[in-house]
């Protein structure tokens, strides 16, 4: 229940916080970059890079990678709701860690 309910959420953050579409149009033939609207993703950059320092090509492509991450990630956990671990997950009686003996003393 909890992979389905982050699975619905997931898209709507998606959509809120990449929304590459809205940052591109075609005007007279030539691809046209909304820089007044777009924001740069939160990155970790170095303490002398600022924004200025970029192209809207390189912000354009981050949100769209990032859109397609989230997306991803949104399949998976459908795929997780749908078919469950597998046979892989660890079982409820399955020991993970063996006990050391010299631990016990």
């Amino acid at each position: 229940l909890i992979v389905l309910v982050l699975m619905l959420m997931n898209p709507g953050y998606v959509f809120y916080e990449h929304p590459f579409f809205r940052f591109i149009w075609r005007k007279n033939g030539e691809w046209v970059y909304d820089e007044e609207n777009m924001s740069i993703p939160s990155v970790a950059l170095p303490t002398d890079v600022g924004l200025s320092d970029f192209e809207p090509e390189q912000i354009y492509d981050l949100h769209r990678y990032y859109f397609f991450l989230g997306l991803s990630t949104s399949g998976a956990l459908l795929l997780l709701a749908q078919y469950g671990p597998g046979k892989i997950a660890a079982q409820k009686d399955e020991v993970l860690l063996p006990v050391v003996a010299r631990n016990q003393d």
